[in-house]
């Protein structure tokens, strides 16, 4: 049964137009320069052909083919995309076909049906948490039919229900019945052909080169072709801009027309508890590899991460307190917008997808009647899930150099692994998350004075107005970083809403003081309640006989809360000193900023010396670091020598700067936790 078709909006319908017209400014734009070009070329090949009649000889000739050129370099600059090959393939997909999976292409040839449009050319399987429509669009596409093909992720499969499964692929199809996705490939071509120009460039500069060098004269008028094709350049950067603008309006429709198509077949239920969850599951994915990635050096990979990926799923949703319900975390939206204080909102134009919130909100609207729930996990829909979760696998680690034969790390040989990484690097579940994102606040111990009122529960401490505080804080410094960023042009936005009120970008001057007294406000309220946290914990050190523990430890974390920002900022600044390395500059400017950076690497050289010998950081120091560091600091590198730099001393460098940033923000994390155990000690002992 097919569900009725959904009208497209008003606002769909203008986004459309404005898109095709963008697209029209392009070929209108384009057909000029080659107007241009052509009317160029003829009157210069005129010219000269009328110089050399008028005196033939070598230097005539010269000139009468030096100009001759100019409107050929700039015709060939402008028609050179025709004659180059653009293959789209999908890399690192697998495609599957009805006889490998019967069950998946028949609800796969269901919600077809039910949303009236053509079935897809290809299903291929990838390994993220994804779902799409994609075609391979060349320049015929623009005017012939395409027909799509579905990707669908199995990270996403292994995170939702049948009812969410067939609700996101509903959307998907949703696409597929959208006339305006041919608009994507008009502006696909429209990109690839500006992108040519700007930027595809090897052969043309090759054939301008072997001109230029074939006399001085020559490369006169070759150097006249290419400050011509600059100028294009700029025109074209500046109809790109209008064109994916448009685009990207209209994208962004599609998205809500093909959420609400989804609706129709499903009901908005499905879809919203699918969207709410996604982030989640796609930060469960982001760990994942990020954990193997990690793991490289010791050789430990794995056959199957998908049901390690179930696991994270779960762990972290317990972590955040999150409800379940039929085996899957439940996002609301109190949950979703819990870490997120941000009062400024900037519709960003150039997005292709709305925000979630956004989508969401639109699909409440829809009003549409609930339909009845097929809760089993949308794995079921595979016969051969394991084999195939196995295979994707094994190409998504396929290009990993291990240094000798990796371990496989089985569900279970993962979470046990998980589990104490993420207890080795995260604080106890006393604290709440309170110093996730946030650091203890130094204190003078010699010259404490106590707080004249203090809370006398340690759930109030660390509850929830505690915690709102650090994330409003955070929310703050956010909003101020971005204001100012807009103020200094960085950003091209001319409104913006803050708190529900509607600002213009000349209000910023006005605004930032009455947010940066706020931001003042906040960490006074927080600086309060690290001292009274602090006296809660002298309270019970003192009770317990442990003042002298407490308190060496607290002065160890303001020592290193102190040097732990000049030791990275040394490491910062001679990072920034070596920018330079990846720009082509002339050798004399090489050469002056190879001193500026010798300056900045003393100081940096001499921190490297004193962590080497430190006794905190022995434990810290693995043989591969150690041996690196001792490199770098047992001679004077020397980086560059004309006319080229010296790699072995760079690579020294770069792999010392990233060592050093890693250990002193290491050493850093042990020093606050200990500080932390130590809290957790004197209440387990209260």
């Amino acid at each position: 049964m097919s569900s009725q078709p959904v009208a497209v909006s008003a606002r769909f319908k203008k986004k459309a137009t404005s898109a095709i017209l963008s697209i029209f400014l392009f070929v209108v734009v384009y057909l000029l320069l080659i107007a241009f070009s052509i009317g160029l070329t003829l009157t210069l090949g005129y010219i000269g052909i009328q110089i050399i009649i008028a005196k033939p000889m070598l230097l005539t000739l010269v000139l009468g083919i030096g100009l001759a050129s100019v409107g050929v370099l700039i015709l060939i600059f402008l028609v050179k995309f025709l004659t180059q090959k653009h293959i789209d393939k999908p890399s690192g997909l697998m495609e599957i076909t009805p006889e490998q999976e019967p069950e998946l292409f028949e609800f796969i040839n269901n919600i077809a049906r039910e949303v009236n449009t053509s079935l897809p050319k290809k299903v291929y399987l990838s390994p993220e948490v994804n779902a799409a429509v994609f075609y391979n669009s060349t320049f015929w596409s623009m005017f012939l039919p395409v027909k799509k093909n579905l990707l669908i992720g199995l990270g996403l499969i292994n995170t939702v229900s049948r009812s969410e499964c067939k609700a996101i692929l509903a959307h998907e199809f949703g696409h597929f019945s959208q006339s305006t996705m041919k608009v994507g490939s008009y502006v696909y071509t429209v990109n690839k052909i500006i992108y040519n120009m700007l930027y595809d460039n090897d052969g043309y500069i090759s054939l301008a080169n072997s001109w230029a060098s074939s006399s001085s004269y020559m490369a006169f008028f070759v150097r006249l072709a290419v400050k011509i094709n600059q100028g294009i350049q700029w025109i074209l950067q500046q109809v790109y801009k209008v064109v994916n603008l448009s685009h990207s309006g209209l994208m962004r429709e599609m998205e809500f027309h093909a959420d609400a198509v989804a609706a129709s077949v499903t009901g908005a239920d499905p879809l919203i508890t699918s969207l709410s969850r996604m982030e989640l599951a796609d930060r469960s994915y982001t760990i994942l590899l990020n954990y193997y990635s990690n793991r490289i050096e010791e050789a430990i990979s794995t056959q199957n991460i998908y049901p390690q990926q179930q696991y994270l799923l779960r762990f972290i949703a317990e972590e955040d307190g999150l409800p379940f319900e039929h085996g899957l975390p439940v996002v609301n939206k109190a949950d979703a917008n819990r870490y997120n204080k941000s009062r400024l909102v900037i519709t960003n134009q150039w997005a292709s997808h709305p925000e979630t919130k956004d989508r969401i909100a639109a699909l409440l609207q829809l009003n549409l009647p609930q339909q009845q729930p097929d809760h089993s996990p949308a794995a079921t829909l595979f016969q051969h899930l394991s084999q195939w979760e196995a295979a994707v696998t094994a190409s998504l680690f396929a290009n990993v150099q291990y240094p000798a034969t990796p371990t496989l790390q089985d569900k279970e040989a993962f979470a046990e692994a998980f589990t104490r990484h993420y207890q080795e690097h995260s604080f106890g579940k006393l604290f709440n998350g309170y110093y996730d994102k946030n650091n203890p606040t130094e204190i003078d111990i010699d010259n404490y004075v106590p707080l004249p009122q203090t809370a006398n529960s340690i759930h109030e401490l660390y509850g929830d107005q505690a915690l709102d505080l650090i994330y409003t804080q955070q929310g703050l410094e956010s909003d101020i970083a971005t204001l100012e960023r807009i103020a200094r042009e960085e950003l091209q936005i001319q409104t913006f809403d803050y708190n529900g009120n509607r600002y213009q970008k000349a209000d910023i001057e006005q605004l930032l003081p009455s947010l940066q007294q706020e931001l003042k406000s906040v960490e006074a309220s927080l600086q309060q309640n690290d001292k009274a946290i602090y006296q809660y914990f002298l309270s019970l050190a003192q009770k317990q006989d442990k003042v002298d523990v407490l308190n060496t430890q607290y002065q160890l974390f303001n020592h290193t809360h102190t040097t732990y920002r000049s030791r990275q900022q040394v490491s910062v600044q001679v990072g920034e000193a070596c920018n330079f390395i990846n720009v082509d500059r002339a050798i004399e400017i090489v050469e002056k900023n190879i001193r500026i950076l010798t300056t900045e690497e003393r100081p940096f050289k001499q921190q490297v010396t004193e962590i080497l010998t430190s006794p905190s950081y022995q434990s810290l120091l693995t043989p591969a670091i150690k041996e690196v560091l001792e490199k770098y600091v047992q001679k004077d590198w020397v980086y560059f020598s004309r006319p080229s730099y010296n790699n072995e001393a760079l690579e020294t460098l770069f792999t010392s700067i990233q060592y050093m940033q890693y250990l002193i923000s290491k050493h850093y994390f042990v020093v606050k936790k200990d500080l932390l155990q130590t809290f957790e000690a004197l209440q387990k002992q209260a």
